[in-house]
Order: structure tokens, then C-alpha cells, then sequence
């Protein structure tokens, strides 16, 4: 349905230190999990591989896909961490913008007009991203797991 429309968007919500703290990458064991951190980030991280693979394979059809990170706000994200952890989290986050800020980012992606030539980028306080890693746009990796998503949930690839 999507590319039958006139135009369309796609949008992933990531986060800016999902490459940073991501650890290993497992795409035969997307399963795996091991501290909360890590496999959260690494979550993010494939969305953002994800992102990039699925604008390849758009790129001949009326939709766009970007991956924006809309900021660190305050969420019940941190709620089932150890006391610790959410002591320290709940300090930080009374520095971090309102759920309402952060949201701007996202909508920015789904309406702003010059955005078409950018599919796949990843975007950050409302602009495209020029620092990706380049595990972000692994043509490879971003092609394997995009296959391996689609063994596992059995459609064609």
C-alpha cells in the first residue's frame, strides 16, 4: 500500500549512542541478549542498519525511510533497572528535553518537504547525520540482517 501512494515515509526511532555502546553485532543470534544497555543499543543500532537496507531497496518507489534519534528525554524507558541505575537515571534526565520536544524530531521526518533525497540517513536534532559509522551503512551487514529478518518472520526475500 505504501508504494502505491502518492508519497510515504517511513520513520525509526533510534538513539545517538546506539553505535558507541552497541557492542558485537550477532545477526545470526538476534536473540541474544546480555546487559540491558547493550542489547538495547544494539535494538537501535539494526534499526538504523535496517533503515539504511530498506532505502536501497525503496529507492525506485515513492517512499522515504530515515532513522531519527529524537533526542534523550524523560521516559519510563529506565524503569526496570536496578535502584542504582535508576537513581543515577533519574538525575540525568531531569537535564533531558520533554517527550513533547523530542517528538518534533520525529514529525519534522514525516512532513518536512526537502527531505526525498535523503532517504536512508539518520537524522539528529532535525537534520541528516554527516558522521555516520561506517557500521551504519555496511552494505554487507545491512543486507544480512535484512535476510535474516526475512527468514524469520518467512517472507521472500
Amino acid at each position: 500500500l505504501l508504494e502505491k501512494s502518492q508519497s510515504a515515509r517511513i520513520i525509526h526511532v533510534t538513539t545517538g549512542f546506539a553505535v558507541k555502546y552497541a557492542g558485537g553485532l550477532k545477526i545470526n543470534h538476534l536473540n541474544h541478549f546480555d546487559t540491558s544497555v547493550k542489547t538495547y543499543c544494539r535494538s537501535k543500532l539494526y534499526l538504523r542498519l535496517f533503515n539504511y537496507e530498506l532505502a536501497k531497496r525503496l529507492a525506485n518507489s515513492n517512499v522515504d525511510t530515515f532513522s531519527v534519534h529524537p533526542g534523550d528525554c524523560y521516559t519510563n524507558l529506565f524503569t526496570d533497572m536496578s535502584a542504582l541505575f535508576k537513581f543515577f537515571t533519574r538525575i540525568w534526565m531531569l537535564s533531558q528535553r520533554s517527550v513533547k520536544k523530542a517528538s518534533e524530531a520525529i514529525i519534522h521526518c514525516i512532513d518536512a518537504d526537502d527531505l526525498q533525497q535523503l532517504s536512508g540517513k539518520h537524522f539528529e536534532n532535525l537534520k541528516p547525520t554527516h558522521h555516520d559509522a561506517p557500521i551504519e551503512t555496511n552494505s554487507r551487514l545491512s543486507e544480512d540482517l535484512w535476510i535474516k529478518s526475512m527468514e524469520i518472520v518467512k517472507l521472500p526475500y
